[in-house]
C-alpha cells in the first residue's frame, strides 16, 4: 500500500467514528500527519540560496529529514 492511499483510507474511516471517538479521531490525525511527512517535499531556497525546509522553513543541509519538524527532504535539484 502506498502513502497516499493509507492517508485516504485513514480520513474515509474516521468519518464512521462516533462524536464520542475523540481521542480515536485525535489518533487518527496524528497518524496522517506522520505519513503525510514520509512524502517527499522539495526543499526551496532562500534569498541566500540556502536550502530550506517547504514547511517550517529550516535549513535543510545534507539531511534526508527536516531537523525541525520531520519532513522528508526531496533532495534532488
Amino acid at each position: 500500500m502506498k502513502i497516499e492511499e493509507a492517508i485516504q483510507r485513514l480520513e474515509t474511516h474516521k468519518e464512521y467514528i462516533s462524536p464520542h471517538g475523540r481521542f480515536t479521531k485525535e489518533a487518527i490525525d496524528m497518524a496522517i500527519e506522520a505519513l503525510e511527512k514520509q512524502i517527499p517535499k522539495k526543499f526551496i531556497r532562500d534569498e541566500d540560496e540556502e536550502p530550506i525546509c517547504p514547511v517550517c522553513g529550516e535549513e535543510v543541509w545534507d539531511t534526508e529529514y527536516c531537523d525541525g519538524c520531520g519532513q522528508k527532504i526531496d533532495r534532488e535539484e
